[in-house]
């Protein structure tokens, strides 16, 4: 039916869906969400998030301030937002990386630097294993780009070896146990020993 001047515009596909939404599954409209949440509810809605996902880090936001029971998604997200540390070298007495990125999870030690195309000076990325062990700590290089600083360090952080590991070599272990692995640029080599303190600041 040919639609009459003055009539809104008919609705596209996407619009029905949103609406057959909302029709099935009473939740509450973006605008009411925004004052129910006040202002970080709408900062997070009004982010360049979208609307679904903006709406849902909002609740998550308000449910985990109304209450300090089991870690929320909120809870969550600002902790990967505190993913970030720098290394202090105590026996130097200086600190020798500014933005280093915890890799706690399996699936970012499985990636580590791979497909990275390089490291800026002052970065790098400390792999957490659950124990001290030679071989839970060995890497490789495959599809690493560029040779980096490998550091293993032990429980209390004191650096147990460190190598240069070139670009597609297959296997470099420490030799003693270790349970983290720092990975940086090669400079770091030149600022820190076998038997150096290091101090991680989160």
């Amino acid at each position: 039916m040919a639609r009459k001047s003055g009539m809104l515009p008919a609705l596209s596909w996407a619009s029905h869906v949103w609406l057959a939404r909302f029709a099935l599954h009473p939740h509450p409209r973006p605008f009411s969400l925004r004052r129910r949440l006040g202002e970080g509810g709408h900062a997070l809605v009004s982010a360049g998030l979208g609307e679904p996902i903006g709406i849902h880090l909002a609740m998550a936001v308000q449910q985990d301030n109304a209450t300090d029971q089991m870690p929320s998604r909120a809870w969550h997200l600002r902790r990967m937002a505190y993913n970030y540390g720098m290394v202090e070298n105590r026996t130097q007495g200086k600190v020798v990386l500014t933005r280093v990125k915890w890799c706690t999870s399996f699936l970012c030690r499985l990636r580590g630097l791979t497909f990275r195309r390089h490291l800026a000076p002052d970065e790098g990325l400390l792999l957490v294993e659950g124990r001290a062990s030679i071989a839970a700590t060995a890497i490789h290089m495959f599809f690493v780009f560029f040779p980096i600083a490998a550091i293993w360090l032990d429980d209390s952080f004191c650096v147990v070896d460190a190598k240069l590991a070139r670009p597609f070599r297959p296997f470099y272990a420490p030799r003693a146990p270790a349970r983290y692995i720092l990975e940086a640029a090669p400079a770091l080599l030149d600022q820190v020993a076998i038997g150096d303190q290091l101090h991680i600041v989160k």
